[in-house]
């Protein structure tokens, strides 16, 4: 049963596990699928071909345990500092409960060019069902929204991949129709796949696709699992794995790769995953200009200061040399004012020995004058 909130439909528990047991039959016919406007016909074994000699594939992830939760339980989630959801353990994954969502014809209407053009009323109803099996804040919700698009861009893809690629024409495609679309549903993408300007996206991404070198080989797990892994793997026991003590190490890393590597291109960064842009992990490009030049400017007065370094380490000497000359020097002449100062005191002293003998005699003689007039 379906319940109604406002413009957004809120599909219960049951009827989504009923949408999602269409989902697992997703499989490329045997031979022809009749275009029948019936989507369950697809998956009748005697339309199709016998289903013996075809190997039975494991098909899309269906969330039973989340959906047969309580209303009142909710499952919580760990997000990295860059707002990358991350687990500890091995458990449902957000991104496979959103890709449950987006996959519903009951959630997300398949007949819109892209992401861009689903309606905000939808998304807020995807939302919302999110909110009904996680605990997550409000911040999240841009994050959780773009990882939805993402998801929905991929499943269209693989829908594209799989059943309008491998044929020449649209009657062919219409013969091969997925098993989870209706007729008019399909006969709309086929129809938009056609056009010029899908054709045209088309060739463009074709080629940006071309030019990416580094393929993601972790299967499901995100760079920012393999990231967050890796971290708990090198921190001691009993530190906090949300620390930044080693950003310092992690930015140099992330400069020695970029040199190896080459530069970064527009809107992503290699080894993160989705989500973090060059702008979140090295700043804006103000900002990047901004620091290139504060770095400039501290080399240049490093290499300032080294030489005056040089200059006062110079100096220093060349004063400890002035230094020492001038306590020579001054030791020098202490010496020699020493020697003239005795030699000048000797001279006085003789000097004066001399003018009291000169007197001694003279008052000498003076006595004997009186002496004789005796």
């Amino acid at each position: 049963m379906s319940h109604r909130r406002g413009r957004v439909q809120i599909v219960s528990p049951e009827d989504e596990l009923d949408n999602l047991q269409q989902l697992s039959d997703i499989q490329p016919a045997a031979t022809t699928t009749p275009s029948s406007s019936d989507p369950s016909d697809a998956s009748d074994p005697s339309v199709v071909g016998s289903s013996s000699s075809k190997k039975r594939t494991r098909g899309p992830t269906r969330n039973l345990d989340l959906l047969s939760m309580k209303p009142e339980e909710k499952k919580t989630t760990r997000f990295n500092t860059r707002g990358q959801v991350v687990y500890d353990g091995k458990g449902e994954r957000l991104s496979s409960y959103m890709g449950t969502l987006v996959r519903s014809q009951h959630n997300v209407p398949i007949q819109v060019q892209d992401w861009n053009h689903v309606s905000e009323d939808v998304k807020e109803k995807i939302w919302a069902l999110v909110l009904e099996k996680y605990e997550l804040e409000e911040t999240c919700k841009s994050y959780i929204l773009q990882c939805c698009g993402n998801l929905f861009r991929s499943y269209r893809n693989k829908m594209k991949a799989k059943y309008y690629i491998p044929y020449n024409t649209d009657e062919e495609r219409l013969c091969h129709r997925p098993p989870h679309l209706s007729d008019d549903d399909w006969r709309w993408l086929i129809h938009f796949w056609g056009t010029p300007e899908a054709k045209d996206i088309s060739e463009k991404n074709k080629a940006n696709r071309a030019k990416q070198v580094i393929k993601h080989t972790s299967g499901s797990k995100s760079y920012a699992q393999i990231r967050y892994e890796q971290q708990l793997l090198s921190q001691p026991e009993g530190t906090s794995s949300s620390t930044s003590a080693s950003s310092g190490a992690s930015t140099y890393v992330d400069e020695i790769y970029t040199q190896v590597m080459g530069p970064e291109r527009h809107g992503r960064v290699r080894g993160y995953g989705f989500g973090p842009t060059p702008s979140l992990i090295f700043g804006s490009t103000s900002r990047r200009r901004s620091k290139a030049i504060l770095s400039t400017q501290l080399e240049n007065a490093q290499e300032m200061l080294i030489a005056a370094e040089q200059k006062f380490t110079t100096a220093t000497e060349e004063l400890s040399h002035v230094k020492e000359t001038f306590e020579e020097r001054l030791i020098e002449v202490q010496r020699k004012t020493r020697e003239e100062v005795k030699v000048e005191f000797e001279e006085k002293m003789k000097e004066m020995q001399a003018q009291m003998q000169a007197q001694i005699q003279e008052q000498m003689m003076q006595m004997m004058q009186q002496f004789q007039q005796k």
